[in-house]
């Protein structure tokens, strides 16, 4: 036994943290979770893993659903959409390096219908004018019944924290 658990979720290998989009699809629950391979400590270079079950109980590791590069020096946390009508979008903070934790906020949709590849949008919502912060990052999306909301949190430079709250009709066009 190599010490890793029989039941919960986790990687054959590397670094793992914050699971996202637990959600069932096309047959399976699908799990997306941060992710740092061939690495054991946490570095900014975040990609999510992908895995899927037909139990909740055994999983099988999918290829990485977002990977660093295309304007990304991370794919950090963010949550997954799932509209009526339409394909589904990971709605993520995309980080640069220079400064890591005043991220933007950016969309990928599916390839197929499998969720095996995904192509990431574009970015959707950043820190708003005339506000001076030292965090927003960690989108979570919801649909209240008639529209969908983001609730993106950060911290102001004198240590007050936030939360904004942006509206979209269609999860691309955000207020």
């Amino acid at each position: 036994m190599d010490g890793r658990p029989l039941i919960h979720f986790t990687v054959p290998s590397g670094w793992i943290n914050d699971p996202l989009g637990l959600t069932f699809h096309a047959g399976n629950y699908h799990l997306f979770a941060q992710y740092v391979p061939e690495r054991t400590v946490w570095v900014p270079e975040c990609r999510w893993s992908h895995a899927i079950s037909a139990d909740l109980l055994t999983w099988t590791l999918q290829p990485v659903a977002l990977e660093p590069g295309d304007g990304d020096d991370g794919v950090w946390s963010g949550s997954l959409a799932i509209p009526l009508t339409g394909p589904a979008r990971l709605v993520y903070t995309s980080v640069d390096t220079a400064a890591l934790d005043v991220g933007r906020i950016r969309v990928a949709r599916p390839m197929d219908d499998a969720w095996v590849e995904w192509a990431k949008g574009p970015v959707v919502a950043t820190v708003p004018a005339a506000v001076d912060v030292v965090a927003f990052r960690d989108p979570h999306v919801l649909f209240d019944g008639t529209r969908w909301l983001m609730v993106v949190g950060g911290g102001r430079t004198d240590g007050t924290a936030l939360a904004w709250l942006f509206t979209s009709e269609d999860l691309e066009t955000w207020r």
